[in-house]
């Protein structure tokens, strides 16, 4: 539960920075990442599974999207396409609860150690800072549970 507020609380933060500096894409694709989480709230079965396969398909389709940004350096865009593709797989693997899924938790700290390089690097500068720090956050909290 107090996992669940936290992510909340850093979406809603996100999307409100997201919104003030940042182009169309960026804040639908923000919107969405919010949308899935603020969906699970709802209690029913069908609106989490909703919440739970628009975040993973937002999250696949964020790090598809900025491997082919120009404006990028190559570090950051392979922090966004890790980022991404840890989330999708990690949260696949536990939806349709399906084995390996505590090797793939265990490996969710190869996009933190990125993304904490990228902080340092300069990417909090930029657009998708929001769309990471959602996707971080809860690769964090998912490596914590």
């Amino acid at each position: 539960m107090t996992e669940r507020i936290i992510l909340t609380i850093v979406a809603l933060i996100m999307f409100a920075l997201t919104i003030k500096k940042s182009d169309i894409i960026t804040i639908i694709l923000t919107t969405c990442l919010t949308f899935g989480i603020l969906i699970t709230w709802s209690g029913v079965q069908s609106l989490i599974s909703i919440g739970i396969i628009t975040y993973m398909l937002t999250a696949l389709v964020i790090a598809i999207i900025n491997l082919e940004k120009k404006g990028l350096s190559k570090f950051n865009r392979r922090t966004i396409f890790l980022a991404g593709l840890f989330s999708f797989f990690s949260n696949l693997f536990a939806f349709m609860q399906w084995p390996f899924t505590t090797i793939i938790r265990f490996c969710i700290i190869i996009p933190l150690a990125f993304f904490l390089i990228s902080l340092f690097k300069g990417i909090a500068k930029r657009d998708e800072i929001g769309q990471l720090t959602i996707i971080n956050i809860e690769l964090l909290l998912k490596f914590l549970r």
